[in-house]
């Protein structure tokens, strides 16, 4: 896992892993969106009328906690088949009880291949960790396919069938689940107007195929882990100061790339590099520059900040936009899953830092110029359509090339443009987009940017002394940033008064983070509805 320049402690476990991919056909799904809808209402009905039963309610939330596309998602071709661990008997043979038999279950199910029972994750009330299977009978609501955002009722369904309708914009007070189609994924030969080839799907213990993933970013293929007893020391915080990413600050302060990419140090006079291949620009953070936006991902006029908890999670989509010095265009898409209460928190907003950072490229200038351009959109599944982006980059000249046969090394000659001529080069190409997909803005990455948003001010490094997993501060200092050989000196002489403490059994911990009340963070490339954190780090 790649380490960020502040990091917190906690641990994620994830539950479930993809199927491994096997030969299968292109599916087509030709269904129409009234005719799924109408199946997907009754199959609300009857699902709702089977939640008298205790068993069905424990099997739900115990698929929904593998989080199988990172949402709390039961995927009903995915499960129907598997047994309840309380009888001999399938999903859908418990479920046909309340579904008019077997053969009426599967003449609705049939229509949605994607068909989906979300568990909601709603912030301060109702979610899969809390849902009191012994106790909590939910409702079911029903949730179109490609509903329109003005649409501000749910009909929902109580467990005797009758039916009512709910406000989709109000946190609802009682428990609740939600049928939809499932918008991140796909049976159809045709994403996004591209092949699916090397995209993962999902497929059952028996290996039949149930749907692919319309971006492996949704795939949760990560396999369940356990913290291992804290027994020695963990330290966190030397490797940080040894990276090139946190040297750069204090090397080449007034382009901290070129350090990074290319060994260039003004502090030490080296004037001249090659090309890092080790190093890659990474997302590191993602946050919304309002609590106002959410009311814009959601189409909300009275600019609501109750979230449309009926989604499931966002899927954010980011296009990045390279063009080359031969004015080649090339386009990496990316998309992200991430929870609502993750990025809004009654009425303000929180920076969502990934756990994983996402891998975007080898910033080779002399390729690539000197910037990039990022376009990002919240996606919602509708009508297919493309918009047309514009990105440019300027082309510096102050390189050496040595002559060797066409294969000779390229050297980077001063920071920044080294005092070389400069070409502005331009070009456009298509995006893919759908009507009801929310636009976040763009912004060009640029590759003289800082790293750290205040690189020149106080941090500090912290020591936690753990016991059974838990841990309180024990000693912090304050450092300059710069003061990289002060900071090494610190942290080593806490390790040897831990070595002699007697206390070897328990867990030491070193956390490098800014003191209280101040805003320790990287640069921020900000949308105008958004703003990311793009830094380089160190590939595995």
């Amino acid at each position: 896992m790649k380490q960020l320049i502040y990091l917190t402690l906690g641990l994620t476990i994830m539950l479930s892993s993809c199927s491994k991919n096997k030969e299968d056909k292109w599916l087509t799904f030709s269904d129409t969106t009234e005719v799924i809808n109408l199946a997907n209402e009754e199959f609300s009905r009857g699902l709702a009328r089977a939640m008298i039963d205790p068993n069905i309610r424990e099997f739900i939330k115990s698929e929904a906690l593998k989080e199988v596309d990172k949402d709390f998602d039961v995927v009903y071709g995915l499960v129907k088949n598997k047994k309840l661990k309380a009888s001999n008997t399938t999903f859908r043979e418990e479920l046909s009880k309340y579904m008019g038999g077997v053969s009426n279950l599967d003449s609705i199910t049939q229509k949605d291949p994607t068909l989906t029972i979300l568990v909601p994750y709603i912030e301060g009330g109702f979610n899969v960790y809390n849902w009191d299977i012994e106790n909590q009978i939910p409702v079911v609501a029903y949730r179109e396919h490609e509903i329109p955002k003005q649409q501000d009722k749910l009909i929902t369904f109580d467990k005797k069938g009758e039916v009512y309708y709910i406000p989709r914009y109000e946190k609802p007070s009682n428990p609740i689940l939600v049928v939809k189609s499932n918008e991140r994924l796909t049976v159809s030969n045709n994403v996004k107007a591209k092949s699916l080839n090397g995209n993962k799907f999902l497929s059952t213990d028996e290996g039949e195929f149930v749907a692919y993933f319309i971006s492996n970013e949704f795939c949760n293929d990560t396999k369940a882990t356990q913290s291992k007893n804290n027994n020695n020391i963990i330290d966190y915080t030397t490797p940080i100061l040894e990276d090139k990413t946190y040297r750069s600050i204090s090397e080449t302060s007034e382009s901290p790339r070129d350090y990074i990419y290319y060994g260039i140090s003004t502090r030490n006079n080296i004037m001249r590099g090659e090309l890092n291949t080790n190093y890659r620009e990474y997302l590191a953070s993602i946050k919304f520059n309002s609590a106002g936006a959410l009311s814009h991902v959601e189409d909300r006029s009275d600019q609501s900040v109750s979230a449309d908890w009926s989604d499931g999670n966002l899927e954010i989509v980011l296009d990045f936009l390279f063009l080359t010095k031969d004015e080649i265009l090339s386009k990496l898409t990316k998309m992200v899953s991430i929870r609502i209460s993750d990025l809004f928190s009654n009425g303000s907003v929180k920076t969502y830092v990934f756990s994983e950072p996402i891998e975007i490229f080898n910033w080779d200038m002399y390729k690539y110029g000197s910037t990039f351009k990022v376009i990002v959109s919240e996606y919602d599944a509708g009508i297919q359509t493309e918009l047309t982006h514009s990105t440019s980059t300027a082309i510096s000249h102050n390189w050496e090339i040595e002559a060797n046969g066409g294969f000779g090394k390229i050297w980077k000659i001063g920071a920044k443009y080294g005092g070389a001529y400069t070409e502005n080069k331009q070009s456009s190409t298509k995006i893919n987009f759908t009507n009801n997909s929310d636009p976040l803005g763009e912004v060009f990455v640029d590759f003289f940017n800082p790293i750290l948003a205040n690189s020149n001010s106080l941090i500090y490094i912290t020591t936690f002394l753990g016991c059974n997993g838990y841990f309180e501060e024990e000693d912090g200092k304050g450092f300059n940033q710069n003061d990289i050989d002060g900071m090494k000196a610190w942290i080593q002489s806490k390790k040897n008064e831990f070595n002699n403490s007697g206390l070897a059994s328990r867990g030491f911990v070193y956390v490098i983070h800014a003191p209280s009340g101040m805003n320790f963070d990287y640069y921020k490339s900000n949308t105008g509805m958004i703003s990311l954190s793009i830094i380089p780090m160190k590939a595995d």
